[in-house]
C-alpha cells in the first residue's frame, strides 16, 4: 500500500464520518459552507458521503494495483 491510497483512502474517511456524524464544525468549513449554501445542509452531507466513498474506492483500486 502506497502513500496515495493510504491519503485517499483516509481523506474519504474524514469525509464520509464528518458527513454522517453532522459535525457543526466539518459543515461549517469555510469551504464546506458554500456547498451548504448551494444545495442546503442536508444536500452537502450527502454529497460529502458520495465524495468521500468515491475516494475510498479509488484509494483502494490504488492499494489493489489497479489503477496507477
Amino acid at each position: 500500500m502506497n502513500l496515495t491510497s493510504i491519503i485517499l483512502i483516509l481523506a474519504g474517511l474524514y469525509a464520509v464520518i464528518g458527513a454522517i456524524g453532522n459535525w457543526d464544525w466539518f459543515m461549517e468549513n469555510r469551504k464546506a459552507i458554500r456547498w451548504v449554501e448551494l444545495i442546503g445542509r442536508n444536500g452537502a452531507r450527502v454529497f460529502y458521503i458520495l465524495l468521500g466513498t468515491v475516494l475510498i474506492v479509488i484509494g483502494t483500486l490504488f492499494s489493489l494495483g489497479i489503477i496507477g
